[in-house]
């Protein structure tokens, strides 16, 4: 048999890790299996009580979450987009980057303004 080298030992390590945790089936069943890990994860930590400033959005953003006293995803997602626009300095871009980065977690804005 031969021996392999440190290099190669860690690329067979990390196929066969690989080939552990992303299924090679259709992309609906991987889309199902991801959101079976999302679940499991926020029986740990719900992703509604992240703080709002660990989403490594920008200033302006930050800014907005200040300004509404937004302090965790689920405040956030308690509001609309007609709700954060009306917030001084608060434009079109801030509100598309706030809502594409709750799309990747799986959540959105409120659809109705909340002071309405």
């Amino acid at each position: 048999m031969k021996q392999l080298s440190a290099s190669e030992l860690a690329i067979k390590q990390i196929e066969e890790r690989r080939s552990r945790y992303i299924p090679e089936h259709h992309h609906e069943t991987y889309e199902e299996e991801r959101r079976a890990v999302i679940a499991r994860a926020r029986i740990v930590m719900p992703v509604e009580l992240i703080p709002v400033e660990s989403l490594g959005l920008s200033k302006r953003a930050n800014y907005l979450f200040q300004e509404r006293d937004i302090h965790t995803v689920l405040e956030l997602i308690t509001h609309s987009r007609e709700d954060l626009l009306i917030t001084r300095r608060c434009g079109q871009k801030t509100i598309d980057e706030i809502e594409t980065k709750l799309h990747q977690m799986g959540l959105q804005l409120a659809p109705k303004p909340y002071f309405t």
